[in-house]
């Protein structure tokens, strides 16, 4: 039964938009047969549309108002997917490079190394989260092409959690070599003001990165974006692509033939203070 009504959905589609339009306009249809027959009368016309004809008149606007919204939905698929094209368009292939921890080979592009002053402090939070998450989130991460001379890794630990130092220890001897820096950061049980949980522990090694990079930001020549992620998000190479892209200098990106994109498409992104 089900399987005949969806089979004749388009049929009773019509037939409701067939009946409401007759029963709006049946005295018209019928003053039309009525004449052919019968002389006019002299009687004056009421004027205006009834209560039937007014309701016909709102199922329409509603239905083009329920038409409005794929259409506004395939233009912003057509531009999302236009906009990811172009992001995968500035990639100048290059040469291949594997990651010793991934043994999985990967593209190097020259858009993706010519910008080694820029670097990229990941915080990581962790709470009560699986070794082999952060273990898979860390090995996208060290297969990036940049990932050797760019990302920062801060492994946001909290100390009350039990097993936390052994995980931290295990990683840290696994990715050592993977990436530029990798720290672990314990936020500490009993701050004031303060719970153990995934916010504390990213406000805690957010504070750390700062710590590290003070004099640096005192000589105003700190070049660090911050980037937090969630312990199972795999982020692609292209999303540290585009931060390095809107990082940039307008005048770097306008110069550089490798960034340059059309206007439309550049965004003045808000920069944080380091």
């Amino acid at each position: 039964m089900l399987g005949w009504i969806t089979r004749c959905r388009p049929g009773f589609s019509i037939i409701g938009l067939v009946l409401p339009l007759v029963c709006a306009f049946f005295d018209i249809l019928m003053s039309s047969l009525w004449s052919s027959f019968f002389p006019p009368s002299s009687s004056p016309v009421q004027g205006g549309l009834n209560i039937v004809q007014r309701a016909f008149v709102l199922y329409i606007v509603i239905h083009i108002h329920m038409l409005d919204f794929p259409l506004r939905l395939g233009w912003s698929i057509f531009r999302a997917t236009g906009k990811a094209k172009t992001a995968l368009d500035r990639r100048i292939w290059h040469t291949p490079l594997s990651s010793p921890q991934t043994e999985i080979k990967s593209d190097v592009t020259v858009n993706e190394v010519i910008e080694e002053e820029l670097v990229h402090a990941v915080i990581v939070p962790n709470y009560c989260e699986g070794i082999y998450t952060l273990e898979t989130t860390l090995k996208v991460l060290a297969s990036h092409p940049r990932a050797k001379s760019q990302y920062e890794i801060y492994l946001a630990m909290e100390q009350k959690e039990d097993s936390s130092s052994d995980k931290a220890g295990h990683l840290v001897t696994k990715f050592e070599r993977s990436f530029l820096h990798i720290c672990i950061t314990f936020h500490p049980s009993g701050v004031k003001g303060e719970i153990a949980g995934t916010s504390s522990n990213v406000a805690f090694a957010a504070r750390r990165i700062v710590e590290i990079h003070r004099t640096d930001l005192n000589e105003d020549s700190c070049n660090v974006v911050v980037t937090v992620m969630d312990a199972d998000t795999h982020l692609s190479r292209d999303y540290f692509t585009e931060i390095r892209r809107l990082h940039l200098p307008t005048s770097t990106r306008q110069t550089d033939p490798s960034t340059a994109v059309p206007s439309s498409l550049v965004e003045t992104p808000t920069k944080a203070p380091f």
